[in-house]
């Protein structure tokens, strides 16, 4: 797992970009608002479109934790 961190409105318009992109591969579990990608989507894949996506936009977000565990908190 990737944590980005950086402005919140170029985290929104990534978001806006990947979730329309991908929009076909992304299912709502149990009508509540949290979605997952499905697993036919390679995790590499997702990873290389982000980082292409913040490099070619000038996205002002970076990668904060590269192997973030959930269970663990964030580096300062």
């Amino acid at each position: 797992m990737r944590v980005y961190g950086g402005l919140r409105s170029h985290a929104k318009a990534l978001e806006r970009t990947i979730k329309t992109q991908y929009i076909d591969n992304i299912w709502l579990v149990d009508d509540w608002k949290t979605e997952w990608l499905k697993d036919t989507v390679p995790m590499t894949q997702l990873q290389t479109y982000v980082e292409q996506l913040i490099s070619e936009r000038h996205f002002r977000l970076k990668l904060i934790a590269p192997d973030w565990n959930f269970q663990q908190e964030l580096p300062d």
